[in-house]
């Protein structure tokens, strides 16, 4: 996982926060959530914020991810400082981090030097 420094909010985004400032994610448009997109994969050098795998930034393979989950953090769903790109890979990335809060994330510092190993067994 390599570090993110988030960039400016996209202007669209700002603007829309500000007319409709109780709105929340899901009431953007697909354009407003494309640029949101564009900006998260670029700031990330169009790369997965988890896996760093190449992304393009378009829907086919590219997810806008909150950070904090929109369930858990409802007043961060529009904040950009709480969303990135992520890879649409299958069972990886924002499709396994779900509902969860993270212990380590690509926000922080120590996102390229720790290492987390989660331990699962199984008994016959």
């Amino acid at each position: 996982m390599r570090k993110i420094n988030k960039q400016q909010t996209p202007g669209s985004l700002t603007l829309f926060k500000q007319k409709s400032p109780n709105a929340m994610y899901g009431n953007l448009s697909p354009k407003l959530r494309q640029d949101i997109r564009e900006a998260c994969t670029a700031e990330q050098f169009y790369l997965c914020a988890y896996c760093c795998k190449q992304i393009t930034g378009k829907n086919i393979d590219t997810l806008n991810e909150h950070i904090e989950p929109q369930d858990l953090a409802p007043n961060r769903t529009l904040d950009f400082n709480n969303i990135i790109a992520s890879c649409t890979t299958r069972d990886q990335c924002d499709f396994t981090h779900k509902n969860q809060r993270l212990p380590l994330t690509p926000l922080m510092d120590e996102c390229e030097t720790a290492v987390f190993v989660k331990i699962v067994v199984t008994h016959a």
